[in-house]
């Protein structure tokens, strides 16, 4: 990154993936060339399914989340700093598919937001 950031800034990245787990290791390079700066890393297109067992995703320092996909594309996830508390409020599984969307709920004592 060109500027240094605060440490107490929050830092965020979002990524269309296509396939979260045909392309983790691009992620992981591209977090490891950068230091890995970022404290939330949003996840779209993971085209992870409840089906199929999650393998090989772990980033070391993150949480993962995730609603899976019931088609062939779709997906989102997010990988949060292990660090930041957070809540993982449960949906309907139906709700969360349709709306291919999960919320969050994050604790944030001496971070700045701006």
């Amino acid at each position: 990154m060109a500027a240094k950031l605060p440490k107490n800034a929050l830092t965020m990245a979002h990524l269309n993936i296509a396939s979260l787990q045909g392309h983790i290791d691009e992620l992981k390079t591209m977090l490891s060339a950068l230091d890995n700066p970022f404290d939330i890393i949003a996840i779209s297109e993971t085209r992870l399914h409840n089906d199929k067992a999650l393998s090989n995703i772990e980033i070391t320092g993150f949480d993962f989340f995730h609603t899976p996909t019931s088609t062939q594309c779709g997906g989102a996830g997010i990988y949060i700093n292990s660090e930041i508390p957070k809540k993982w409020p449960h949906f309907p599984a139906p709700i969360q598919i349709y709306l291919n969307l999960f919320l969050l709920k994050l604790k944030m004592k001496k971070r700045k937001i701006s």
